[in-house]
């Protein structure tokens, strides 16, 4: 009742349309981490997750829709300010969707590839020290994206991204960068989900960073057990990228549900040839308990190492709560 309450009043105050539906979710999350990398060590109680999302939901007729959702995510620590996270509208029709707004880009194959494991995500790492991490990390972008409407079991998408302010797209005070086409299948059926995209980027920088990207993942619910794996490659081009080889990243994943209670494990492996300190692996475990719908006790184990045997750890307990 109270959640409808304050959906109401932020319906108000934006003076959102009679027709529009608004709704309110989230999350909050705390934790007692420890961390290892060579002979440093730390240890204390962090804000992990919270962030605050209103979506707005308008039938504008003749089978169109309007969807608006923005996020407000809160800091790490106490009075640090609240920032502004994602904000997207998308236009819903016959045609199928168009997407344009500003987002946080998750890594593109552990969703799938992951098996949807509790764990803390490699992607996300930021404990082990080395240069490079086991698996492609997130990045904010600002992106339009086009889906055409459901042929059968499989789904494609066009998208256009400009990543990175100062790296990608050319702006009004002639900062440039560059910008990425990407353009993606996703299959859907019974237990079966797959994904393979591909990725075209290409600055306009005074040095040609231009590279390619092919990614493929899926998973297959076994109902006792959820398998993933995914593959992502990196094919290097242009003038500033001479004598740079590719880069290939891998990831399997298992998650085991049992009622209440589940647990899995992320295993990554990030190759480039000539790398300083060679390949790189990463090892992700959790265990989660639901306590309800929406909070969950969980404890997670992370390690990422490479061959010149630099090593970094993370343990983590955490409750997080959603709504």
């Amino acid at each position: 009742m109270k959640k409808h309450l304050i959906a109401a009043a932020v319906a108000a105050a934006f003076a959102v349309p009679a027709m529009a539906q608004v709704t309110l979710s989230g999350n909050v999350g705390y934790a007692y981490e420890t961390f290892e990398q060579s002979n440093k060590k730390s240890s204390g109680i962090r804000n992990t997750d919270g962030q605050l999302v209103v979506t707005v939901n308008e039938d504008l007729g003749g089978g169109l829709s309007v969807v608006y959702s923005g996020a407000v995510q809160w800091g790490r620590h106490r009075d640090a300010a609240v920032t502004f996270r994602d904000s997207t509208i998308t236009l819903r029709g016959g045609f199928g969707s168009l997407m344009i707004g500003s987002v946080e880009a998750g890594n593109g194959i552990q969703p799938l590839g992951g098996a949807g494991a509790p764990v803390r995500g490699l992607g996300d790492e930021t404990y082990s020290g080395l240069a490079t991490r086991a698996i492609s990390a997130p990045g904010a972008v600002d992106t339009i994206n086009f889906t055409l409407p459901k042929f059968g079991d499989v789904t494609v998408n066009v998208q256009r991204a400009e990543v990175g302010a100062a790296r990608f797209g050319e702006k009004a005070d002639d900062v440039k960068g560059g910008t990425a086409w990407i353009v993606g299948a996703t299959y859907a059926s019974g237990p079966i989900t797959a994904r393979i995209d591909q990725t075209w980027f290409a600055d306009v920088t005074a040095l040609n960073n231009d590279r390619d990207r092919t990614r493929i993942s899926g998973n297959v619910n076994l109902g006792a057990v959820v398998i993933g794996a995914g593959y992502q490659t990196i094919a290097y081009k242009g003038s500033a990228n001479v004598g740079v080889k590719d880069e290939n990243h891998m990831i399997v994943g298992v998650n085991v549900p049992m009622g209440a209670l589940a647990f899995g494990v992320n295993y990554t492996t990030n190759e480039q040839k000539e790398r300083t300190g060679g390949d790189i692996t990463g090892l992700d475990l959790g265990v989660a308990y639901s306590l309800s719908k929406r909070t969950t006790l969980g404890l997670q184990h992370q390690q990422v190492e490479n061959d010149a045997n630099a090593e970094g750890t993370m343990t983590r307990v955490r409750l997080l709560h959603s709504f």
